[in-house]
């Protein structure tokens, strides 16, 4: 009915999105086949409107990613060398999320992140903190050991900041280092790495570099936390 179209071109009637692994993958692959750049705004302006008015503008966002799409190599069937159509493939949902509340979502000031591979969030996040939610406030990444090992994502715009001690953050940093690992006495701290420390609730610094309580043999350089939270450091300073 039209009371019911004008109901839902409204924020109020979207707000707070729920949005779980299926409902995920059914937006991205929307997305994705309109819009599969998703960062000019004319193309981002024309896909939006596939939907109704309100549903882009939340501030409250709560997403179980999708379980990434596998590639599976061509096989022909046949003895003719016919090209076949290729199905839409999602095989980062992160880098679509990431990349559709940039230019798509621009009004969320909630965020929860959920089912995130941990292989590829422990390698990204420092790089996602300093860009998509670079002006949030509040940030925390918590892993999931029960079943898949997957982290889950709050963040929150207005929010401060966790405080940030650095001797406290040391202290915190050895008691996240597993049993068999032997602390490096050289390894030092500054207020870069321990913010974060402080948002990735499952890493640890030992000597120059950051390792992951689940999986130590991952390595993110020191250099880069610091360089990369410069800036991050520097607009959390404003809350």
């Amino acid at each position: 009915s039209p009371a019911h179209r004008d109901a839902l071109r409204g924020q109020a009637a979207w707000d707070p999105m729920c949005v779980d692994r299926p409902l995920c993958r059914a937006l991205l692959l929307l997305l994705k086949a309109k819009d599969p750049i998703g960062c000019f705004s004319n193309d981002v302006l024309r896909t939006k409107r596939l939907l109704p008015e309100g549903f882009f503008d939340v501030q409250a966002l709560h997403v179980e990613l999708m379980d990434p799409d596998r590639l599976e190599a061509e096989q022909s069937d046949t003895e003719e060398e016919v090209p076949r159509p290729r199905p839409l493939v999602l095989s980062d949902p992160l880098d679509e999320m990431c990349r559709r509340l940039k230019h798509y979502f621009t009004a969320v000031r909630e965020l929860h992140l959920s089912n995130i591979e941990d292989h590829r969030m422990d390698y990204r996040f420092v790089s996602i903190r300093a860009g998509p939610f670079a002006h949030f406030g509040f940030v925390e990444l918590t892993h999931r050991q029960a079943g898949a090992p997957t982290y889950s994502l709050l963040a929150c715009r207005d929010e401060p900041p966790r405080p940030v001690f650095v001797e406290d953050v040391r202290a915190e940093n050895r008691s996240r280092m597993p049993a068999d690992v032997r602390f490096d006495v050289r390894t030092t701290m500054s207020e870069r790495e321990a913010l974060y420390l402080v948002e990735h609730r499952n890493a640890y610094k030992n000597g120059g570099d950051f390792h992951f309580a689940h999986a130590t043999y991952r390595t993110v350089r020191s250099h880069g936390v610091r360089k990369r939270y410069k800036p991050v450091l520097a607009t959390l300073r404003m809350f």
